[in-house]
């Protein structure tokens, strides 16, 4: 019998509470950041830019966040 592999996927619950905690944590560093949240896939499910942080950095995050996935 071969391995079955299963993935986890975030909800919208999961999602939120993936970029509070990276939110809280820029903050608390005081850094300026846009965070990304993609699917195994790479699609975008989240993005959230703290304030200040620079709007070119939006297309950084989804990129890293792609790679990742």
């Amino acid at each position: 019998m071969e391995p079955i592999r299963t993935r986890r996927v975030l909800d919208e619950a999961g999602v939120d509470a993936v970029l509070d905690a990276a939110e809280s944590a820029a903050r608390e560093q005081g850094s300026r950041v846009v965070i990304a949240v993609a699917d195994p896939s790479g699609e975008l499910i989240g993005l959230r830019r703290t304030p200040a942080a620079q709007a070119a950095s939006s297309r950084v995050a989804v990129d890293k966040a792609r790679t990742a996935a």
